[in-house]
């Protein structure tokens, strides 16, 4: 139903006004969000933005390493 993922600081804002997103529980300082995905049906889920959101998360808290292995 739900998915919490760490956006850039440059979008946080602009991630928060989507009634979609909402700050993380004990985490939201870090600049981690919650995407709820039970606020559309699941035909209108945008999964070109999820995988953004996840690889951009991922990228943000993965190693250098293996950070720069994902193709973006």
């Amino acid at each position: 139903g739900s998915l919490c993922v760490k956006a850039e600081r440059d979008e946080l804002d602009a991630l928060l006004d989507d009634s979609r997103f909402s700050p993380a529980p004990y985490l939201a300082r870090g600049g981690w969000v919650v995407l709820d995905l039970q606020t559309v049906p699941p035909s209108k889920v945008d999964w070109a933005e999820v995988r953004e959101l996840i690889e951009t998360s991922y990228s943000l808290i993965a190693p250098k390493k293996l950070s720069a292995q994902i193709s973006r």
